[in-house]
C-alpha cells in the first residue's frame, strides 16, 4: 500500500485554525479510509478564519447509506466528516444546464438549476482540496466552469426572486419593505462576485468575496441604502444587471394545503398557521396583485402558503 503524504495546499487551508494535516488523520482514524479525502467549506475556499469548522468529504466506493455527517473535535476546532459515494459529484454536476450565456464578466447558465441543496455541495466540491498529494480535484476545469456558471444563475434567481419579493411588500406597505429591496440588492453583488469566481455559496462571506474580487467597500454599504423600486434598478444596472420589472420574471405556485371552511370562509393549514385561502387567476404575478389584497399575498408568501420562484423561461429570456 502506497504511504499517502499530506499536500502544501491543504496546510495552507488548516493554517487559519492552527491544525496540521496529520492531526485530523490522527483524531478522525479510519473514518478516512482510501485517498478520495477532500477538506471542504470556507477553509478549502480561502474564506476561512480561526472560528471555522473543518469540512471533510470522504467519496467510497460502497454504497454509502445516506448523508450522515460525523462530528469530531480536534482541541476545540470542530472537524465535520460526511461520507459520499464516488459518483455523487458526477451526478449532481449532470444535472446542472449546459448552455449559458456572458454575465457580468462571467458566465451564467441558461435554463433551471438543480436545488439549493445540490447547488451548495456542488460548490463545495468545485473548490475542494485534496486532503493526500497528487489527488486530483474531483471537477475538471471545465466542469468547474459549467458549475460556476450554474451558480451564477442560481445567484441570479435568488436576486429576482428577492426583488419580486421585495415588490409585494412594498404593495403591502409593509414596514419592511425597505429592508426587502436592501436584501434584494445584496443578492445582486453575490451574482456578480460569483460571476468573478467566487463561487463558494455562504451568506456571510459575501463581504470578504466582494473584497477578494475588487469591488469597493462602498459597494455593499450603497446597497444597504437601497429601500425602493426604483433604488434597486439604479444599483443592478450599476452592477451590470439589468433585472427589469421583477414581477415578470417569478410566478406564484400554491402549496397543497389542507382547506378548512368556517362560514363563508375558507382558510389553509400551512404549517402552524392557518390563512385565508387566496383564488389566484394564474401564476403571474402582476395578476395576482390585480386580483387579491396585497398584505395577504405577502403573509401568503412569507409562511409558505404561495410559492414564488423565478421563472426560468423568462429569465432565460432576459439574459440571452
Amino acid at each position: 500500500m502506497k504511504a499517502l503524504i499530506c499536500g502544501d495546499a491543504v496546510r495552507a487551508a488548516l493554517r487559519p485554525v492552527s491544525l496540521r494535516p496529520e492531526e485530523v488523520i490522527d483524531v478522525l482514524g479510519s473514518c478516512l479510509e482510501g485517498d478520495e479525502v477532500y477538506l471542504v467549506g470556507s477553509l478549502a475556499a480561502g474564506l476561512g478564519n480561526a472560528g471555522s469548522d473543518v469540512d471533510l468529504h470522504v467519496f467510497v466506493q460502497e454504497r454509502a447509506e445516506g448523508v450522515v455527517p460525523m462530528l469530531f473535535f480536534a482541541d476545540r476546532t470542530r472537524l465535520d466528516l460526511v461520507h459520499y459515494e464516488s459518483g455523487t459529484p458526477a451526478a449532481a454536476l449532470a444535472r446542472t444546464p449546459v448552455q449559458d450565456v456572458a454575465l457580468l464578466g462571467g458566465r451564467c447558465a441558461l435554463g433551471p438549476v438543480p436545488p439549493m441543496t445540490d447547488m451548495k455541495r456542488l460548490s463545495r466540491w468545485a473548490t475542494a482540496v485534496p486532503l493526500y498529494e497528487g489527488a486530483p480535484p474531483i471537477f475538471t476545469a471545465e466542469e468547474t466552469a459549467r458549475i460556476a456558471a450554474a451558480l451564477v444563475r442560481l445567484a441570479v434567481d435568488i436576486a429576482v426572486r428577492a426583488a419580486a419579493l421585495a415588490v409585494v411588500m412594498a404593495a403591502a406597505k409593509a414596514p419592511l419593505a425597505g429592508l426587502a429591496w436592501s436584501r434584494a440588492a445584496e443578492r445582486a453583488v453575490e451574482a456578480a462576485v460569483r460571476a468573478r469566481g467566487e463561487i463558494f455559496v455562504g451568506d456571510k462571506w459575501l463581504p470578504a468575496k466582494a473584497r477578494r474580487c475588487g469591488f469597493p467597500p462602498a459597494l455593499l454599504a450603497d446597497a444597504r441604502r437601497v429601500t425602493t423600486a426604483a433604488d434597486f434598478a439604479r444599483y443592478a444596472d450599476r452592477l451590470g444587471l439589468r433585472v427589469g420589472d421583477p414581477a415578470a420574471l417569478v410566478r406564484l405556485t400554491p402549496a397543497e394545503a389542507p382547506d378548512f371552511t368556517f362560514g363563508d370562509t375558507t382558510f389553509q393549514l400551512v404549517g402552524e398557521h392557518l390563512l385565508h385561502r387566496l383564488n389566484l387567476p394564474s401564476d403571474s404575478l402582476d395578476d395576482a396583485l390585480e386580483a387579491v389584497d396585497a398584505p395577504a399575498l405577502a403573509e401568503a408568501i412569507t409562511h409558505g402558503a404561495v410559492a414564488l420562484a423565478a421563472d426560468p423561461a423568462a429569465v432565460d429570456g432576459r439574459l440571452a
